[in-house]
């Protein structure tokens, strides 16, 4: 096929779009680029109009990329097509190539791979990017192990992926045009094909994967207003652990209610849509603050965010006049990792302060600003 060839782009977010078509168009190429805000979209404007190349993005409310490319491949259109996705793993890429598609290729990469992407697969060729070719031909020949999610169906990996950023069944539920019932049913679904038994359950199988970017997100902190269900998550799961460990009566960790005092102010990390941790500031009075609900959860740990957090509570203490910041936790192994993040901040032991007593299972530990 000889350019200048006439290609669709099919996505639901008009900045991404426009910036596909800033890319087609920008070099010496003189493409002829339209554009689909919808899968229902795109079969419209196929049904009047022919084109060289079609760019689908795998992930669309309503009917998403890869129903799109079986859709058009079923009424027997050979048009090559190019699946565009934000998931770098190859269990996407594999579904797409299943599909039908001819290439496949990484948003993050599209700036850098799009032009030569759209020639190769226009001219007969397939386009997969480098760093997924040997597992997709492995795992094709059966010479990889196939995991679990395999036996998920498109939407169900899509709806895991999403579950394990961190959206809530709301959420993914308005992004991909279902019910919120249907969502919760498709949950249901994966946790019973995965042999897994809860929500925390999934996140974890879903990192463990490559099912969840570790990247392309800047860690961000911000003030919480405790309102989002994967923050409850993380809290109940902070309360759990605090109940196995120690008895009730020595448990001082703040559950929602009393992390809404006016006293307190309320920080999560994120990356993107995944909450990496909270930290909280109680203000005790007399420029005496105390460090309260340090919580990474227990799948996430190890990317820093327990760090970044306490860095920037004690930050904001300092900002605000504090004196001295104060904090009590567990006494057994359990917590030996906390104490050691907190001696390298510069905390050193005390006895108790405000209201607490001496407790075998408490330790306490006080900073001077």
């Amino acid at each position: 096929m000889t350019p200048p060839f006439k290609v669709l782009v099919v996505d639901d977010h008009a900045t991404v779009r426009e910036g596909l078509i800033r890319i087609l168009t920008s070099g010496d190429d003189k493409w002829q680029v339209d554009s689909a805000p919808s899968a229902e979209a795109a079969l419209d404007i196929l049904a009047l109009q022919a084109f060289d190349v079609g760019i689908v993005d795998m992930s669309m409310p309503g009917m998403n990329g890869i129903e799109l490319v079986r859709a058009l491949r079923a009424q027997g259109l050979r048009m090559p097509l190019l699946m565009l996705s934000m998931h770098a793993e190859e269990a996407y890429a594999l579904r797409a190539f299943k599909a039908g598609a001819n290439g496949y290729i990484a948003k993050d990469r599209a700036a850098e791979e799009l032009v030569a992407a759209v020639r190769r697969v226009a001219n007969g060729g397939a386009h997969v990017p480098a760093a997924l070719t040997e597992r997709v031909v492995l795992t094709m020949n059966g010479e990889v192990a196939v995991p679990r999610h395999a036996q998920l169906s498109d939407r169900e990996l899509d709806i895991l992926r999403r579950l394990a950023g961190g959206l809530g069944v709301t959420d993914i539920a308005e992004q991909l045009g279902l019910a919120p019932k249907t969502v919760m049913n498709s949950r249901a679904r994966i946790q019973d094909k995965l042999a897994l038994t809860s929500p925390q359950a999934l996140t974890a199988y879903a990192i463990e994967h490559g099912l969840v970017p570790s990247g392309g997100h800047p860690m961000h902190i911000e003030i919480d207003d405790l309102s989002r269900p994967q923050v409850h998550a993380l809290l109940q799961e902070h309360l759990d652990d605090m109940y196995a460990w120690s008895p009730p009566e020595s448990v001082h960790a703040l559950d929602l209610d009393r992390l809404r005092g006016p006293a307190i102010t309320f920080w999560t990390a994120w990356e993107g849509p995944l909450l990496l941790g909270s930290a909280a500031l109680k203000d005790l009075g007399d420029g005496h603050g105390e460090v309260k609900s340090m919580r990474t959860p227990r799948h996430l740990r190890g990317r820093g965010a327990g760090r970044a957090l306490l860095a920037h509570l004690i930050d904001h203490a300092r900002a605000r006049g504090f004196q001295r910041l104060s904090l009590e936790t567990g006494s057994t192994a359990h917590f030996q990792p906390a104490q050691r993040l907190y001696e390298r901040f510069g905390f050193a032991y005390c006895g108790p302060f405000g209201d607490y007593t001496p407790d075998p299972f408490s330790v306490f530990m006080t900073l001077e600003l």
